[in-house]
């Protein structure tokens, strides 16, 4: 983030645009890294959030001076607030620059600076039309953020490049690739390993569950010993839905198992544990 002196003390204001955080990684990004930009020297960092992401990040760093907001209903309804509400609130509160992990930033916000985590691709293999439609404004309204932003953070080399397609790759430039840091919680241990194959996802399209559980079916004759474990909540209804049906449909009941949002305690107990990690 760009640094310069303040007229707070010198601490440089930096607004963190959570209004997007639900659930699954962009709230676990956020959970691990609020500490250490707290605890950053000269930054003095507001958080905008709704009520729910307040309560799902506690508890909070005291350091962080904590906006509770309101957004409107919808995904719609949360893009046209975050555009036009959103940013006068950022300069009310004097903020000099405006951190959103979220693929996409208030376009007026003060000095805006976005994190990439979210590839678009699946616009060419969504059927339904509102998903389509969704797909379409976040392509756009990625691009549109990598336009006036200072800089970008990618969580990785492929969202760096699969956001910056043709005309758009003369941004890549202001694309820094940072990737995930792993928490001391997650270690090896000394237990045996299980037969159990786990994947970590919510449960929706971008994910490629459904191939994963294709994939076990081929296996599961060979391996009769071999378990598939899910972990992640029921985002998209309708495509959990589908999953459910095709484990029945494959013949997997019993061995393909859904476990919902887990702890990350559990999460890191489920790592020790299984044979295989699968990330589809």
């Amino acid at each position: 983030m760009p640094r310069r002196e303040t007229t707070a003390g010198g601490s440089l204001r930096v607004g963190i645009n959570a209004v997007h955080a639900k659930t699954g990684g962009g709230l676990v990004y956020l959970r691990n890294m609020l500490p250490l930009i707290a605890a950053a020297p000269g930054i003095a960092a507001q958080l905008f959030a709704a009520e729910d992401t307040i309560q799902a990040l506690a508890p909070i760093d005291a350091r962080i001076e904590v906006h509770p907001v309101q957004p409107w209903g919808g995904w719609a309804g949360l893009l046209a607030w975050e555009q036009v509400v959103l940013p006068g609130l950022l300069r009310r509160a004097g903020i000099e620059v405006t951190f959103s992990p979220a693929n996409f930033t208030p376009l007026l916000a003060p000095h805006p600076v976005v994190l990439l985590g979210t590839a678009t691709g699946m616009i060419a293999r969504e059927r339904r039309m509102s998903m389509r439609l969704y797909w379409a404004v976040l392509t756009v309204m990625t691009w549109l953020s990598l336009l006036v932003c200072r800089r970008a953070v990618a969580v990785s080399e492929f969202a760096r490049r699969s956001l910056t397609p043709g005309p758009m790759r003369g941004l890549r430039a202001r694309i820094a690739v940072v990737h995930h840091g792993v928490s001391a919680a997650f270690h090896p241990g000394t237990g045996d390993r299980e037969g159990l194959l786990l994947a970590v996802a919510d449960l929706y399209p971008q994910k490629n569950l459904h191939t994963l559980i294709e994939a076990f079916g081929r296996l599961a004759a060979a391996r009769p010993g071999l378990s598939l474990r899910i972990a992640g909540r029921r985002i998209d209804e309708a495509y959990a839905a589908g999953l459910e049906r095709q484990v029945v449909r494959q013949g997997l009941g019993g061995r393909v198992t859904f476990l919902g949002g887990v702890s990350p305690e559990m999460l890191a107990e489920l790592y020790r544990r299984c044979a295989v990690y699968v990330f589809p």
